[in-house]
């Protein structure tokens, strides 16, 4: 019997600093990738990207649909790793078998999931990227409302309803001057 042995890269610690000091390329690589192939990101990534920033959550991994997401992951985490001059990322599968993980190997941190779609995800573009919409979060989050296997999201998914329902109420067009005197009653 063949075994084979997996060899795992020791990063040195001036290889650790680059990582710190270049962390902020990460972005970039996959913004240009999901504006080049087509890719909607969605997540907390995409609530921010549409929010003002008040509304903003804290979040460390980017949240992707893509139609071939072990592909993407394994191409953009070559990208990554030439970028940063070394072996500082790792694909590997996540819990579902139609999304996979592109995870640091300096912090043991997801960076990026790739997930293929279960249905045709409406989406915006903004700055050449296409972001999932609030429409998209609206129908997920109804859905999982109502999925007791998705329990462990019910605060998340409601905080996020109740950020883009604060969002859509600041959204609205005031009313014009002509349209409020319409509304004024001067018969008292």
């Amino acid at each position: 019997m063949e075994r084979i042995f997996l060899i795992k890269m020791t990063l040195t610690l001036g290889q650790k600093e680059n990582f710190y000091r270049n962390k902020g390329k990460i972005k970039r690589i996959i913004l240009d990738n999901a504006e080049n192939k087509g890719h909607i990101v969605h997540g907390a990534r995409a609530l921010n990207k549409i929010f003002p920033p008040f509304l903003d959550t804290q979040t460390d991994d980017w949240d992707l649909f893509s139609s071939t997401p072990k592909e993407t992951a394994i191409k953009v985490e070559k990208k990554l790793d030439k970028k940063f001059g070394g072996d500082f990322f790792r694909t590997q599968q996540g819990r579902s078998p139609t999304t996979h993980k592109i995870k640091s190997n300096v912090t043991g941190k997801t960076v990026a999931d790739y997930t293929i779609p279960d249905r045709k995800i409406p989406f915006d573009k903004i700055d050449g990227v296409n972001y999932a919409n609030t429409e998209h979060f609206k129908r997920r989050i109804k859905d999982n409302l109502v999925d007791p296997k998705k329990e462990f999201r019910r605060d998340k998914d409601l905080d996020q309803l109740n950020r883009i329902k604060i969002f859509e109420k600041l959204k609205k067009k005031p009313k014009t001057f002509t349209e409020m005197l319409g509304e004024i009653d001067i018969n008292f």
